[in-house]
C-alpha cells in the first residue's frame, strides 16, 4: 500500500497532463488502496461512474482497461453490500459495452469467470433462473478444466 500511495501522490503532482494520459488510473489506484484498507464503499464510489462509462482509448497502454475498471468496481460494490449494483457492473464485462476494439481479445480470459461470479451473485439475490443461465455459460466455456477450474465446477451456486 505504501508504494501505491506514493504512486498516487506522484500522479497528483504531475497534474492535468498526467490525468489525461492515464485516464481513470488515479481513481483505479485509489480504489485499490481503499480496498486494501477495507473501505469498500469508498472504492465502489470512486469507480462507479468511470466503470460504467468504460475506457475508450484503445491505443494508450498507460490507461486502465474497461474490463479491469468494471471488475474491480463490481467486486468493491459487492463487498460494500450492494449486490444488485455489483451485478449490473459485472454484466458490462459480459456484454462488451463501451469497450475499445483492442480489448475484445482479452474478453476470452475474463468473460467465463465473470459468468461464474454472476451465477453466484444472482443466486444470492434469489434469482436462480439467471444464476442457471450464467452457470451454464461458464461450464460450457470451460471445456476441459484445469485443477482450479475443476474445483470451481464442483461448487455451483446454491451449494
Amino acid at each position: 500500500t505504501f508504494a501505491a500511495n506514493a504512486a498516487l501522490v506522484e500522479l497528483g503532482r504531475r497534474g492535468e497532463a498526467a490525468d489525461r494520459a492515464v485516464g481513470a488510473g488515479r481513481e483505479y489506484l485509489a480504489a485499490l488502496i481503499d480496498g486494501e484498507r477495507g473501505t469498500w464503499s469508498r472504492a465502489a464510489a470512486r469507480l462507479a461512474a468511470v466503470a460504467r462509462r468504460g475506457e475508450h482509448d484503445p491505443f494508450s497502454l498507460d490507461r486502465v482497461g474497461s474490463l479491469a475498471l468494471r471488475w474491480v468496481a463490481a467486486a468493491a460494490t459487492a463487498r460494500a453490500g450492494q449486490l444488485d449494483s455489483a451485478v449490473s457492473l459485472l454484466e458490462l464485462v459480459v456484454e462488451p459495452t463501451g469497450l475499445p476494439p483492442a480489448q475484445y481479445a482479452l474478453r476470452g480470459l475474463v468473460v467465463p469467470i465473470a459468468h461464474r461470479q454472476l451465477a453466484h451473485w444472482y443466486q444470492a439475490l434469489g434469482d436462480p433462473g439467471r444464476a442457471g443461465v450464467h452457470w451454464r455459460t461458464f461450464t460450457a466455456a470451460v471445456g476441459v478444466p484445469d485443477s482450479t477450474t475443476a474445483a470451481w465446477l464442483a461448487a455451483p451456486p446454491g451449494r
